[in-house]
């Protein structure tokens, strides 16, 4: 998901605050239960656009974008 979003872990990966932010949004991720709806929206997502609206990492992936 942060991939396709266009979050660069090259960029924001160095700051220690970053780096937390993303390990928590990882274990969300796993922990999500829309996961076949993600799936699907990967397969056809446009690489840098948003999440879907259903994903509850909407707002930090925003974040994160901009960060990098």
């Amino acid at each position: 998901m942060l991939k396709i979003t266009g979050v660069s872990f090259e960029k924001c990966g160095s700051r220690k605050e970053i780096q937390e932010r993303i390990r928590q949004a990882m274990i969300q991720c796993f922990e999500c239960k829309k996961e076949e709806a993600c799936e699907t929206w990967i397969e056809t997502a446009s690489k840098g656009t948003l999440p879907p609206d259903f994903c509850q990492l909407r707002a930090l992936i925003s974040q994160l974008r901009t960060a990098s």
